[in-house]
């Protein structure tokens, strides 16, 4: 098939991108410019520049049998581009006739949500519900980019680390390799007429206990300090205002604050049987990282609690 991602140079683009070529499919992607077409991309069949905001052009789209949104502008500010941007695209690849068309989503897409970006996320996947497309939404996607491995490097690089309300919120995880199997299951099998798929291992931990296997594998001697969610907010919004960028921003924290009681199912073994334990996701992804060899889950594991 022929397949286009939008912001194929974003982690899960990069990652998804060379799988799907790896199984034999065509890749196309729009990037913004062409300094950010994903280094040695040689998978990469054609690239396009396109930047959110401005009219999309016809031929990017044409013999696409499917296409990814992953397109997404973390600016501030920039909810109502990302939103007119994403459904002009949707329009623009209907218009010229691709049948199917996959949003990726994200677990913080709800009603409930606070951060820009979740809100962002909700009011894409209620386009999306309407016009019929797939949502597929994961959880905090684990491998060598992203927040995840913003995480790892605080936890190499800081002797103290504040958490949020002591950790104790629920986490829902996939690995990379995982989600991007699973993406090419939904496209091939075309599982996608359920349209929908929140696609995280179906234990959810701890935040906590994710950062105490990232100290233990890491073999980092650090300290862990407990503080009110509030508390860490405040600095991080006002870090932001005046644009200065933290490994962790606001909208991160926002996102955890509601989303830490859980509360939705995953669908991860309908569509990939075969799931890794959430030991393996965790060390595989911090070895992608560090380069670190993997060790059985016996030797790097010991900390039985899951919250």
């Amino acid at each position: 098939m022929n397949i286009l991602l939008t912001g194929i140079n974003s982690f899960i683009g990069c990652n998804l991108g060379r799988y799907l070529a790896d199984c034999g499919h065509n890749v196309y992607g729009t990037v913004r410019n062409l300094t950010k077409v994903p280094s040695q991309a040689k998978w990469l069949k054609k690239n396009f520049i396109y930047e959110l905001g401005g009219p999309p052009e016809t031929f990017m789209f044409n013999d696409i049998d499917v296409v990814v949104h992953l397109i997404h502008d973390f600016r501030s500010g920039k909810m109502n581009v990302n939103i007119q941007g994403t459904q002009a695209l949707y329009h623009t690849a209907k218009n010229i006739g691709v049948q199917y068309q996959i949003f990726i989503s994200s677990y913080s897409a709800q009603k409930e949500a606070i951060s820009e970006y979740g809100k962002t996320k909700y009011a894409l996947e209620l386009f999306f519900r309407k016009e019929q497309g797939i949502i597929i939404r994961p959880g905090l996607v684990l491998g060598n980019g992203g927040l995840f491995r913003r995480m790892v490097k605080l936890v190499q690089n800081f002797p103290v680390l504040p958490i949020p309300d002591g950790g104790k919120g629920r986490v829902p995880i996939i690995d990379i390799h995982t989600l991007c199997k699973s993406i090419v299951m939904i496209i091939a099998s075309k599982l996608h007429e359920n349209k929908e798929f929140n696609l995280f291992h179906n234990e959810l931990i701890s935040l906590k206990y994710l950062l105490q296997q990232i100290r233990h594998i890491t073999k980092r001697k650090m300290i862990f300090i407990n503080l009110p969610s509030g508390l860490l907010l405040l600095p991080l919004v006002f870090f932001k205002k005046i644009g200065i960028k933290l490994p962790i921003s606001s909208d991160n924290l926002k996102g955890y604050i509601v989303n830490k009681d859980g509360g939705c199912f995953s669908n991860l073994k309908e569509v990939f049987c075969d799931v890794p334990s959430l030991n393996y996701m965790i060390q595989t992804a911090i070895s992608d990282i560090t380069g670190t060899t993997k060790n059985k889950d016996s030797d790097y594991f010991y900390l039985p609690p899951l919250f």
